[in-house]
């Protein structure tokens, strides 16, 4: 669920990964606190897939990709 904070509004995106993957990856944007916001939802059943500088790709239990921006 998006909710805005008192000061900002959330952010959220999403993009095809393709005809060969027919899902939607959804990239969300953590916009106060990235670290707080991974490990929220590692607490919440997703698993930690890689780190990249400005974003960390997690996965669902079902294994579909997502990622929080920094």
């Amino acid at each position: 669920m998006c909710q805005p904070s008192p000061t900002t509004t959330p952010g959220l995106s999403r993009h095809a990964l393709g005809a060969a993957h027919g899902r939607w990856h959804v990239d969300v944007d953590a916009q106060e606190d990235h670290d707080a916001e991974v490990a929220r939802l590692v607490a919440a059943g997703a698993t930690e897939v890689r780190q990249h500088g400005s974003w960390t790709v997690l996965a669902d239990p079902e294994g579909n990709h997502f990622c929080v921006l920094r």
